[in-house]
């Protein structure tokens, strides 16, 4: 009766595993996770829309391509000349994550910023910040903060 119980968990938890490194992709929501918004005033009455991306060991690759496809809507591109992709628990189950990353994020305006993260143990996240004035739709790189 003791092995039954076993096999039974043992079942139990695989499939459980085996389920939970699916990924249903829903991109009814507008904005991905990965970008946060906000809006702000200047003195002199313009506005400003702060756009700030986070990209971390949580990441997954669906967030990824949801986010580079919402930024390249607004004419803004996050490329990568390199990006290792793998599996959550012990690299072999699980969601797959973002393991290293070396790219550039390019706004409209011609400006741009390259960065690179990365490694079994040292990449924390990446956090890119940028505005743009709502009034004349200048873009300024404000930061791009690795932390590793």
């Amino acid at each position: 009766m003791n092995n039954r119980k076993i096999t039974l968990i043992s079942l139990v938890l695989s499939v459980w595993l085996s389920l939970s490194s699916f990924v249903f992709i829903d991109f009814k929501n507008d904005k991905p996770v990965s970008i946060s918004r906000s809006m702000t005033t200047e003195r002199n009455g313009k506005e400003i829309i702060i756009t700030e991306i986070t990209l971390d060991k949580t990441t997954s690759r669906e967030d990824l391509i949801h986010s580079c496809s919402f930024l390249a809507k607004e004419n803004v591109q996050l490329t990568f000349e390199s990006l290792i992709i793998g599996k959550s628990i012990f690299g072999l189950v699980g969601r797959q994550r973002i393991t290293y990353a070396k790219g550039k994020i390019t706004l409209p305006d011609g400006s741009f910023h390259q960065f690179e993260a990365g490694g079994i143990f040292n990449f924390k996240s990446i956090k890119i910040t940028y505005s743009r004035n709502k009034e004349n739709d200048d873009f300024s790189l404000d930061m791009v903060e690795i932390k590793g």
